[in-house]
């Protein structure tokens, strides 16, 4: 029996920020960990990065998590000089790492953990390229450490922080962050005994919920579409598609709403590779970026069905899809497909 595809229509102002605290806050925050050694300084540096994407989520390119890893160095910089938050490690914590001076320690983190490139690390520290290379050297000579080992340690350090933590209770955290901002920003307008003492009586009903929340039972974000195969941005997307030697089939579709520039995605962690199609309303100009985790894999023509990108297992995915030139009523698509079982 034919089964309906469901699509997903984003609605609201930040309908993809909460996917992407799912997808990216986990590595987000194992970064603030090996750079701060505290847990809890951890996740107050993480939700301070992260709400202020969220005041410029709209504004933020195809590759949001390295803007907000810019943002969470640049945050933990600024306490680190005004020694805001400079704790000493706990009793029988301390070793080699914590006596690295700060900035060596930022662009071990970066270059062997988050694994960005010496060009990459300099452009986000804003530095030369060669200052980046200097620093990592001058860091591995006084861990007496190689790389490959040196990442091995930082990977060990890192395994299981944030565990307990779940996408929606981070997200529901930056949403409280966010609130005392705004808050606070109109308090500084004028009327700041009347603003603080309605939010003390009538709390969430001065200030409403600032993140997208969980779509209610019925009509709301998932909207079914009968059609097979389902239409996205205009195209009739195959129920199946053919690559690498294997059959797909279609699990299920996004479609951005107008104006948006751009579509985000998240996706699962599988234990099955996914492939990805993506499509843009039909004579939209211009070329498609697509970018699964800040890095481009597609620069294809607009206004056409295109595949595939094959992604891989065992993790999560961020996927942007991104015209350089749309028009006021494109719409972009994105399906994603899973190994067809044969049911």
């Amino acid at each position: 029996m034919e089964r309906s595809t469901p699509v997903r229509t984003h609605r609201d102002d930040r309908p993809d920020f909460e996917d992407f605290v799912a997808v990216c806050s986990g590595r987000l925050l194992r970064t603030a960990y090996l750079l701060t050694r505290d847990a809890d300084l951890a996740e107050r540096l993480l939700e301070r990065a992260l709400g202020q994407a969220w005041f410029g989520w709209n504004h933020l390119d195809d590759q949001p998590e390295l803007e907000v890893r810019a943002t969470l160095v640049n945050t933990y910089d600024t306490w680190w000089r005004r020694r805001w938050d400079r704790r000493r490690p706990a009793a029988g914590r301390t070793d080699s790492w914590d006596t690295l001076p700060r900035h060596q320690r930022v662009v071990l983190v970066l270059r062997y953990f988050d694994d960005l490139s010496a060009e990459d690390a300099a452009d986000l520290l804003e530095v030369p390229v060669g200052t980046v290379r200097h620093r990592a050297t001058a860091a591995l000579r006084r861990l007496d450490l190689t790389e490959d080992r040196l990442r091995a340690a930082l990977a060990e350090r890192a395994d299981g922080v944030g565990e307990g933590i779940g996408p929606r209770a981070r997200a529901d955290a930056v949403e409280a962050r966010v609130a005392r901002a705004h808050l606070r920003r109109r308090t500084w307008v004028g009327t700041a005994v009347g603003l603080a003492s309605a939010a003390v009586v009538v709390g969430a009903a001065v200030v409403p919920p600032l993140l997208p929340q969980a779509p209610a039972p019925g009509p709301g974000p998932l909207e079914p579409m009968v059609q097979t195969p389902p239409r996205l941005a205009g195209w009739a997307m195959p129920e199946k598609v053919h690559t690498q030697g294997r059959v797909y089939r279609f699990a299920r579709g996004e479609q951005s709403r107008e104006p948006r520039g751009l579509l985000r995605v998240a996706v699962p962690s599988s234990r099955d590779l996914k492939v990805i199609a993506w499509s843009t309303t039909p004579g939209t100009p211009g070329r498609v970026v697509v970018s699964v985790d800040g890095t481009v894999v597609s620069n294809s023509g607009a206004g056409v069905f295109e595949y595939p990108v094959v992604l891989a297992a065992g993790r999560p995915h961020l996927v942007v899809v991104r015209p350089t030139a749309a028009r006021s009523g494109d719409r972009i698509g994105l399906a994603i497909y899973e190994p067809d079982r044969g049911f």
